[in-house]
């Protein structure tokens, strides 16, 4: 939820998102988080909640 919150107020890359989830939780610090984290956002653009302007990837 903090992720969506997070693109509700803002127009983030994945980057500056994860630079945003750092400051409320601590370090994203493996490649496995990140992929993660784009993982949501592209099962986040399937479901129709977020529209992608560039890919995440």
């Amino acid at each position: 939820m903090e992720i969506l919150g997070l693109l509700r107020l803002n127009r983030l890359s994945a980057d500056s998102l994860i630079i945003e989830l750092k400051q409320l939780f601590g370090p994203i610090e493996s490649a496995l988080e990140r992929d993660q984290l784009i993982a949501y956002l592209h099962q986040f653009e399937a479901m129709g909640l977020i529209v992608s302007h560039h890919s995440c990837d």
